[in-house]
């Protein structure tokens, strides 16, 4: 995952938002929007290009028009560490869609997720990391990238960045998806 430059890089208003929005609130497992910075989406807005980048998000991104359990548990420890003021946002986004928000640890930390427990230092960074790019990855564990982000300052679209999965149907992406949650073969279990 890169890092794509901040709103005043781009020429926008500065949007001083992440996609926390309400850190009490549990997220829901059908929110399209769940982990999309606010500054991505209102670039995708003001491109006209918003209904593309959901159903991007609903057809690439999510699995079934859901998010899956380890999601939702990364959603959730993210919400606890920015709380506790072990994580804030880096102002800055994820070029692959959903376009996550890019956080920046700046106390010592950790996440747990599928019972996996997950390290996070003073000044690393922390994203959300689709399924489909763990899956064409396979060294990643988790739902997440934890380091040193590069910046690029371009965006991409998931189906644009997996052009393979084009022509997949639903029984493929049932294939892939258990691939990667199969306690054998997979990085994680589900829930």
């Amino acid at each position: 995952m890169y890092s794509v430059l901040t709103i005043y890089d781009v020429g926008f208003q500065p949007i001083f938002q992440d996609d926390v929005r309400d850190n009490s609130a549990d997220p829901l497992p059908d929110d399209v929007w769940l982990f999309t910075d606010p500054t991505a989406k209102a670039i995708y807005s003001r491109q006209e290009k918003l209904g593309e980048l959901e159903w991007d998000i609903r057809n690439y991104v999510m699995y079934k028009g859901r998010w899956s359990p380890d999601e939702l548990q990364f959603k959730r420890e993210l919400q606890r560490l920015i709380n506790s003021s072990v994580l804030a946002p880096n102002h800055s986004f994820g070029h692959l869609s959903p376009h996550p928000t890019i956080y920046q640890a700046v106390k010592e930390g950790a996440m747990v997720i599928g019972g996996v427990v997950f390290n996070i230092n003073v000044g690393d960074e922390i994203v959300f990391e689709p399924w489909l790019e763990r899956l064409s990855h396979p060294g990643l564990v988790g739902p997440l990238r934890i380091g040193r982000l590069d910046t690029i300052n371009k965006c991409f679209l998931s189906c644009d960045a997996f052009p393979q999965f084009e022509k997949s149907g639903e029984n493929d992406f049932t294939i892939l998806h258990q691939i990667l949650y199969c306690p054998k073969y997979g990085s994680m279990r589900a829930g």
